[in-house]
C-alpha cells in the first residue's frame, strides 16, 4: 500500500532558568498525530524498517534537564523524558490458523482476520529514557562517564508481552588528553594534539 502523507499539531511549553553555577529545565509538549507512520518490528528484503499509517495516535510528556558545576574541574548533568506514546484505536490484519479458506472473505485476505486491540503503545517508544553525564576536566585531562537508561518497549504495536524488550542501563567512559603546543613553538602548523579512549559498556 502507498502510504498515506502524516499530519502533526504539535503543542509544546517550556521553562529554563540559568544560574552560573547550575540550571535547570522542563518542556512539555503534546504531539496530535493523523495517519501517522508507525515501525511494524519487520524488515524488507533488503534490510529496511517497514512502517504503515495509523489513523489516530499521540505522544505526550515532559522532557527534564538539570546540570551543576560542582567545582571548577567537575561538572554533572542529566536528563530524562516521562511520556505517553499511543495508538488510539489500534487495529491489525493478523493470520487465522484456523481460517476456513472456502469462504471468499477469508481466501480474499489470504487467511488473516481484522483484531481490534484497543489502545496501544506505539512500537520503539519507552515512556521512561534518562541519561546523566559526569565530566571531570582538569589540565588537559577530560574524563566523562556517561550513562543512559532505556525504559521498556515494544517490537511492535500490539503491546504484547511477547513483543517486549526489557528496560536497560548501559555506562560509557570517555577519557581524552590534549596537548597544547606554544605559540612560540616551531611547530606552528599542529596547535594541539588529543588522545581519546573510549569504554564501551561498562
Amino acid at each position: 500500500d502507498i502510504p498515506l502523507p502524516e499530519r502533526l499539531y504539535d503543542y509544546e511549553f517550556g521553562y529554563q532558568y540559568l544560574h552560573k553555577r547550575f540550571g535547570v529545565g522542563a518542556n512539555f509538549y503534546v504531539m496530535d498525530y493523523y495517519n501517522q507512520l508507525v515501525l511494524t518490528g519487520q524488515y524488507s528484503d533488503v534490510g529496511a524498517y517497514l512502517t504503515k499509517n495509523v489513523d489516530r495516535s499521540y505522544r505526550m510528556g515532559v522532557e527534564l534537564t538539570a546540570g551543576v558545576e560542582i567545582t571548577k574541574w567537575l561538572r554533572w548533568d542529566v536528563n530524562a523524558t516521562l511520556s505517553m506514546n499511543k495508538i488510539i484505536d489500534f487495529t491489525d490484519w493478523v493470520d487465522d490458523w484456523y481460517a476456513n479458506w472456502d469462504d471468499p472473505v477469508v481466501a480474499e485476505h489470504g487467511g488473516q482476520v481484522l483484531v481490534n486491540y484497543g489502545t496501544t503503545d506505539i512500537s520503539f517508544s519507552p515512556n521512561f529514557i534518562a541519561g546523566s553525564n559526569i565530566q571531570f576536566d582538569y589540565k588537559g585531562f577530560q574524563a566523562n562517564l556517561l550513562t543512559n537508561y532505556v525504559g521498556k518497549q515494544y517490537l511492535d504495536n500490539t503491546s504484547n508481552r511477547n513483543a517486549m524488550l526489557d528496560d536497560y542501563c548501559v555506562s560509557n567512559l570517555r577519557l581524552a588528553y590534549t596537548l597544547n603546543f606554544d605559540n612560540q613553538s616551531q611547530t606552528k602548523t599542529i596547535k594541539n594534539i588529543s588522545f581519546h579512549i573510549l569504554f564501551n559498556n561498562l
